[in-house]
């Protein structure tokens, strides 16, 4: 009964790809998610390992795909149900991490495509958590500084992210919950932290 599925982040291991007509497309992706019983769109972010290709090949793949959606690497989409609005940002978290070069600031995108946004909920998701100090990466202390405050100012409902290799719900900070599925591919083991409604 699912209507999309979200993508957030290493979406091709070790190192991305590197065309869109890399072999991993169809070993990583098509094959994986049939498109016979999977006729989903799926909404995607790159990760750090995506990095190591080409994210520009992932933005490029939109474009001859009916159900690979990565526009760009910041974007937004909408989707309604029962006299709801429900906008979804999806940020490419990698500027924040390291520099490249003439990345858009996603910062400054998010923080506008927020602030214009009417929908009744906000989702944002994102590769790297906020906070993790149950995880191999614990809490990143950048993301809590710069961009946390956004979601925040923004009444975001629900932030998602991948990258620590398990999966948790935390109790709401300034409103804003976080999960935490980064599990898909291989997982670790985790003890719940403080804030962990479940991990």
């Amino acid at each position: 009964g699912a209507d999309f599925v979200l993508l957030l982040g290493d979406n091709f291991y070790p190192a991305g790809v590197n065309g869109v007509d890399d072999p991993m497309w169809r070993s990583h992706f098509e094959s994986v998610y049939d498109p016979v019983h999977l006729p989903l769109p799926f909404y995607a972010v790159p990760g750090n390992h995506d990095h190591k290709g080409s994210p520009e090949a992932q933005i490029a793949y939109s474009r001859q795909s009916a159900r690979w959606r990565m526009p760009d690497h910041h974007y937004v989409f909408r989707r309604e149900g029962q006299g709801r609005r429900v906008d979804f940002f999806a940020v490419d978290l990698m500027i924040i991490e390291k520099p490249f070069g003439d990345y858009p600031d996603g910062l400054a995108w998010l923080e506008s495509a927020l602030a214009s946004s009417d929908a009744d909920h906000k989702i944002v998701f994102g590769h790297f958590a906020i906070w993790a100090s149950p995880g191999r990466y614990g809490d990143n202390a950048e993301l809590a500084e710069r961009f946390a405050p956004i979601l925040q100012r923004h009444g975001v409902d629900l932030y998602l992210a991948g990258h620590e290799h398990h999966l948790e719900i935390q109790a709401p900070r300034g409103g804003l919950v976080q999960a935490i599925s980064g599990a898909g591919s291989q997982n670790r083991d985790v003890a719940p932290g403080p804030m962990s409604r479940f991990a």
